[in-house]
């Protein structure tokens, strides 16, 4: 997008009203994403540490409980 100003101070509040629009932008697509990301995080920890503890849980379990386990419906 090629403009020319004559006036070097209209051009310079142009380029500012541009590049202040695009910094708001990227501003409220970080507010709007940033939470979002960090929960998902959250998630992906405690789904990790509940496999974890269920992996534990069975593990401990002897053999033939698990074999019982398994034929249940």
């Amino acid at each position: 997008m090629a403009r020319r100003l004559a006036d070097p101070e209209e051009e310079l509040r142009w380029i500012s009203q541009k590049v202040s629009g695009y910094v708001e932008a990227v501003l409220n697509s970080l507010a709007a994403n940033v939470p979002k990301a960090i929960v998902l995080c959250q998630v992906e920890k405690a789904k990790e540490d509940m496999l974890n503890q269920l992996y534990s849980s069975v593990n401990a379990q002897s053999t033939a409980m698990i074999e019982e386990l398994l034929q249940e419906d």
